[in-house]
């Protein structure tokens, strides 16, 4: 008889999930953008338009729908955009979260409060700055006609095989906003080409002169306040020494207008200390990919020269790089505090109360090391003389 009710018990428990919901019922959200204007906060919803979804559908709509509410305080401005939707918002698929700029200076904590608490939202969903607050959650974009899923894709793309953007997932936005030791980094994108029918199907049916994104260069944070972006130059470095690098040209001079470059296709960065020194040691593995001038690459004395000449240039640009940020903005976006925290904690104490001071004057010494491992698909060059 126990053994029956037993049974029963679990079968009441085996009823199916708690949080089960419709499709029909639900506004699958593709992507959320935050903004704030006149002491308001703006949340716009990218949510998938189902019609267009569905198989065999003949019609030209809009393969998504954009829903906006507004109001002092975010989370009834999330309250106010669920008013505007026949269905209820489902943020459990987002790709991507849109942070205009305005909203990074002083409100950075109150969005990621707002969005943490949500038990229907993952921390996988990538994180990027609107640049000029631009409006990208509206633009319609060929080849993938729903643009939160485009920019994802740009992003995981440039993120491996180009060098001024990365990757930031909300969960790792989460884990560097609560570490005291380590400065926000985000990726950040802009509007290009703009015809002013970015937000309109037609855009999606012409072959040129249509409005376009890039990702531009990354935005930078001090103690959680966005402070500006770096060029292009300063980007790359900062993804050389946090050991981000997947893919990069480095070029250089061989004789007047001629120049040599390398595709650096694997890199390994490692920061020690040495007592109160930091040392950089940035381990790259390159292809020839370009050679103008005249040389017998087959030559091994050639090829340590080209490593060496390689090892100069990449050492001059991430050097100047680092100078000018720590010059510029006085921000550890590096981490280097997280580092004397966990490899010299007697040092740390000494100078965590003061550290943008001593930050100022850190002792670092980079060492890069450029192997190449390939001439690539030909030995003997097109410039090349018998």
């Amino acid at each position: 008889m126990k053994k029956y009710i037993l049974l029963i018990f679990i079968l009441f428990t085996l009823t199916g999930c708690y949080s089960y919901k419709e499709l029909n019922t639900i506004a699958i959200t593709s992507a959320l953008e935050v903004d704030k204007q006149n002491d308001e906060f703006i949340l716009r919803m990218q949510v998938m338009n189902p019609q267009d979804l569905k198989e065999g559908n003949s019609k030209n709509e809009a393969p998504f729908i954009i829903y906006e509410g507004k109001d002092k305080t975010i989370m009834n401005a999330g309250h106010k955009l669920e008013t505007v939707s026949s269905r209820l918002p489902y943020l459990y698929h987002m790709q991507i979260l849109l942070l205009k700029e305005n909203v990074l200076y002083n409100d950075l904590d109150k969005i990621l409060d707002f969005l943490i608490r949500d038990q229907n939202i993952r921390n996988d969903f990538y994180i990027i700055i609107e640049k000029n607050n631009d409006d990208l959650i509206s633009l319609t974009t060929p080849i993938v006609s729903i643009s939160a899923n485009s920019i994802k894709e740009t992003l995981i793309t440039n993120s491996k095989y180009y060098s001024t953007t990365l990757l930031v997932e909300f969960k790792e936005l989460i884990s560097n906003y609560l570490n005291p030791n380590i400065e926000l980094v985000l990726p950040s994108i802009e509007i290009i080409d703009n015809t002013n029918e970015d937000n309109e199907i037609s855009n999606t049916e012409k072959t040129s002169n249509f409005a376009k994104y890039k990702l531009s260069t990354l935005g930078i944070f001090k103690q959680n306040k966005f402070i500006g972006y770096l060029t292009e130059e300063e980007s790359v470095a900062y993804n050389f020494i946090s050991g981000k690098i997947n893919n990069y040209i480095l070029q250089y001079q061989c004789n007047n207008d001629k120049y040599i470059a390398l595709d650096i296709v694997s890199n390994k960065t490692n920061i020690e200390l040495d007592n109160e020194k930091i040392i950089i040691k940035i381990n790259s593995k390159a292809n020839i990919n370009q050679v103008d001038c005249n040389i017998n690459i087959k030559d091994n004395k050639v090829i340590k020269e080209m490593e060496n000449k390689a090892n100069k240039e990449l050492y001059n640009q991430i050097n100047t790089s680092l100078t000018n940020i720590i010059t510029k903005y006085n921000s550890d976006i590096f981490g280097f505090k997280d580092i004397y925290y966990k490899k010299n904690y007697k040092y740390y104490k000494e100078i965590k109360d003061n550290y943008y001071e001593h930050f100022k004057n850190l002792d670092i010494d980079i060492k890069t090391n450029v192997k190449i491992i390939s001439e690539g698909n030909t030995v003997e060059g097109i410039n090349e003389k018998n």
